[in-house]
């Protein structure tokens, strides 16, 4: 299992994914995001662009260039550092990340250091689900708000955050990094500020962008800078596989001049870019395609009070590419599984949209929606709601389906709510961000329970989701009082026997072969 090393979370790290096991993450499910940014369309990046007003968004020509930390060469290097002397160095640079939710919440914690007075790095991957980030100085303890994302790679996993007050004493960025240097980590592991561990580069993987580590780290340590003997950043602390003994990663320095985004970028939307649709749709893995059947249950006409399960019909295929973007997303009629709708995707970049095209099969309709890196961008966030109401009144979802008057998301993006039509479902989540329970009501009165239940491959992926319904609601009830009387009153009643309604089936396939 792979694990990035931001406090409080398991997270997956894009960089990875095909290469390492990525681990779970909760997000909202793919079908209910997309049907989000298909209803959207292109107005969605005008709609985003105006929640960021106070983010300037004109790109003048400093802010197309790309920005250059403080870099130091190998020519008239001063002599090495005492362990003693790294530390008060780095300790002066150092700064820990606290990433809130929209009411607040606190989400996680991670590391970042100064490259320039105001502007700190740090892995994207820190920024999950958050749309609102302080970052604390080890060294002065002043707490500073983050304004808005400077630059980021979402391919590379690193962003440069802008504070509010230009301060901080910046670290030198330095390229030569060679496997056997003695390198000293710097971070806030479980929240314990400014602590260091030692160890050489014990591996340099330049084609898969990230180089190895034997120094621990430890969740809370996703951001913190790693440094040579001459204080110089060479990399930026990233993830452990947590199944070996010292397997730590960082990401190569040298990406923080070479980020593919430069320009400002609101919190949110910065956030977003860092949640892949893997882990919107709770996948684990090297993900290729997902093919999803379902069956309905029915009463069994040859036993009594049984339920027999009927055929399997497919109702949709997803293809991932293996930055765990959506690149092609089919739907399939039910129950005659012909050809609904075709939704195609390409990128500028992993997790930046640069165009869709929707294929409708009976009407042989094709609409197509394109981004420029802007609009990429901020079309990031639409669909990935946290923690927020949307009224999405006349939209439908991108098989055609109408869509509830109005949904509510938890913080993690996970749809909590639906109302429309005189009903309101309430879901409620596992700690793997998987559906358990749904109340469903009607004017107001609850009438139907329904649960799920899952069965798992060995990755970790669910590959069958049995739904289950029990009758419930008000019922009149014989209460005894004090003085031996009865009277009638309206009880909740729950749980009346739950049944089987309907099971889906999902066939994973992965890069790297069977499970």
């Amino acid at each position: 299992m792979l694990r990035c090393m931001a406090g409080s979370f398991v997270l997956g790290f894009r960089l990875l994914v095909g290469t390492l096991a990525a681990a779970a993450i909760f997000s909202s499910p793919a079908e209910k995001r997309l049907a989000a940014r298909q209803a959207d369309g292109r107005a969605g990046a005008t709609t985003v662009r105006g929640i960021a007003a106070s983010v300037p968004h004109t790109l003048d020509a400093s802010q197309k260039q790309q920005v250059k930390p403080r870099t130091s060469t190998t020519s008239g290097r001063a002599r090495a550092l005492t362990s003693r002397e790294l530390v008060a160095l780095v300790t002066r640079s150092l700064v820990q990340i606290t990433t809130f939710d929209n009411a607040g919440g606190r989400i996680g914690q991670a590391s970042g250091f100064f490259i320039a007075p105001g502007l700190v790095a740090t892995n994207l991957h820190v920024l999950q689900y958050a749309t609102q980030v302080t970052a604390k100085s080890a060294h002065t303890g002043v707490q500073s708000r983050v304004v808005y994302i400077q630059a980021l790679d979402v391919k590379h996993d690193v962003c440069l955050l802008k504070l509010s007050a230009d301060e901080g004493t910046p670290l030198s960025v330095s390229s030569n990094i060679a496997v056997g240097d003695e390198i000293h980590v710097a971070g806030n592991p479980e929240g314990l500020e400014a602590t260091f561990s030692r160890g050489i580069v014990s591996a340099n993987r330049p084609e898969r962008g990230f180089f190895q580590i034997d120094a621990p780290i430890s969740p809370g340590s996703s951001g913190g800078p790693v440094v040579n003997r001459f204080g110089e950043v060479v990399g930026v602390a990233t993830a452990s596989l947590v199944r070996g003994q010292n397997l730590n990663f960082a990401v190569p320095a040298v990406f923080l001049k070479r980020t593919f985004v430069n320009f400002p970028v609101p919190v949110e939307n910065a956030g977003a870019l860092a949640v892949s649709d893997l882990q919107r749709a709770h996948l684990k893995g090297p993900v290729h395609t997902v093919r999803t059947k379902h069956s309905d249950w029915a009463p069994d006409a040859t036993a009594f009070g049984l339920y027999a399960e009927g055929p399997k019909h497919l109702r949709k295929i997803v293809t991932y590419s293996e930055d765990g973007d959506i690149v092609s997303d089919v739907f399939f009629s039910f129950p005659s599984e012909s050809l609904g709708a075709t939704l195609v995707y390409e990128y500028h970049c992993p997790g930046i949209i640069r165009r869709s095209v929707i294929k409708y099969a009976r009407s042989d309709s094709v609409k197509e929606y394109t981004w420029d890196l802007w609009e990429g961008v901020m079309q990031s966030a639409v669909g990935l709601n946290l923690g927020t109401s949307r009224d999405l009144k006349d939209s439908r979802y991108a098989d055609g389906a109408p869509a509830p008057h109005r949904m509510t998301w938890d913080r993690y993006g996970n749809v909590i709510e639906e109302v429309g039509g005189g009903y309101r479902t309430v879901t409620e989540y596992d700690a793997n961000g998987l559906e358990a329970e749904q109340h469903h009501y009607s004017d107001g009165k609850l009438f139907e329970i329904s649960r799920f239940n899952y069965e798992f491959d060995v990755r970790g992926n669910w590959t069958r989701k049995l739904e289950e319904v029990s009758l419930a609601g008000r019922r009149l009830a014989l209460e005894s009082a004090p003085d031996g009387s009865t009277k009638t009153v309206e009880r909740e009643v729950r749980g009346l026997g739950f049944t089987p309604r309907s099971t889906e089936y999902r066939e994973i396939a992965y890069y790297n072969g069977p499970p």
